[in-house]
């Protein structure tokens, strides 16, 4: 409930804000707040303070990112790619993500059972710095 009702509440806030704002800015700003409670959540891990509470609250705040970062990186695909690769793009785009989809979790298992569960919130911001500052 707390990953669904703020992207319900932020989507279509996210997608007026895609139309009129810059996209790639946006995204910078919704990629830097996903590093930020990725980040909070491995903090709170290692050290051991994590609560059910902390947990709820940055999965809010990462929810309304995505509610403002999805529409903006679907806008952006139309920018750059030629209007002939567009079926294309959009379907290597959710290969991608059903890709990670499926990955993801199985290799936050291998990570979870050999390092910890803080290092799984820690590869994920890394992989959000990865994503933000390609854009940048």
């Amino acid at each position: 409930m707390v990953r669904i009702l703020p992207v319900i509440i932020f989507s279509l806030v996210g997608g007026a804000v895609a139309d009129t704002l810059n996209r790639r800015k946006v995204m910078f700003i919704t990629q830097s707040l996903m590093i930020l409670v990725a980040l909070a959540l491995a903090g709170l891990t290692a050290i051991g303070k994590i609560a059910l509470w902390h947990i709820y609250l940055l999965t809010a705040i990462q929810a309304v990112a995505v509610a403002f970062d999805t529409p903006s990186r679907q806008a952006l695909v139309p920018n750059l790619v030629p209007a002939k690769d567009l079926p294309n793009a959009f379907s290597m785009n959710s290969i991608a993500m059903q890709t990670g989809s499926i990955v993801g979790p199985a290799l936050s298992g291998v990570v979870i059972a050999t390092l910890g569960q803080q290092y799984t919130y820690l590869f994920n911001a890394i992989s959000f710095w990865q994503c933000c500052w390609r854009w940048c």
